[in-house]
């Protein structure tokens, strides 16, 4: 008896994932999900803004994960569509506009409701341009996220963003 459509998907798409971390040495151990003290988390931020700059937007996404798994409400929204901004221009590295396109748009349709933040804005206008753009003309921004309260040194033409502290 043949596969159906859906297994024959299911099972191609087992397969891409294999490969993928075959390549890369096996899946990453998960860390230890206790709480964070806000100096915790912004050292995460920090950490992932500072891959990201460096254009290691997959790294630097993983980071920010460990803040937006313990995150609830709209601080756990607001941190999703940061990381899927991320995720977004991690596409364009890889030369994935398909990819670089949505996740830029999904991105920036969950920072829409913080806008007043400072930064946000910002972001979100480079991110939406960026989803229309080609992939020659891309040019990811540059970030630093912080927790409230906390600063770290950025790149002078950095996209500054406060994450609330819990």
């Amino acid at each position: 008896m043949k596969p159906s459509a859906s297994r024959r998907a299911n099972q191609e798409t087992a397969e891409i994932s294999a490969r993928y971390w075959a390549e890369r040495g096996g899946k990453p151990v998960p860390r230890p999900r206790h709480p964070l003290t806000p100096s915790e988390e912004n050292a995460y931020l920090v950490k992932g803004s500072r891959l990201c700059n460096k254009r290691n937007f997959y790294e630097g996404h993983d980071e920010w994960e460990e803040v937006w798994r313990r995150a609830t409400g709209t601080r756990r929204r607001f941190l999703h569509g940061l990381i899927q901004v991320a995720v977004g221009y991690e596409h364009h590295r890889r030369g994935n506009v398909k990819g670089m396109r949505s996740l830029l748009r999904q991105g920036a349709k969950k920072l829409q409701h913080f806008t007043r933040r400072p930064g946000v804005r910002e972001l979100r206008a480079k991110a939406l341009a960026d989803a229309e753009g080609d992939l020659p003309d891309v040019v990811p921004p540059r970030l630093m996220l912080t927790i409230a309260g906390h600063t770290a040194t950025a790149p002078k033409d950095a996209i500054r963003i406060e994450v609330p502290p819990v």
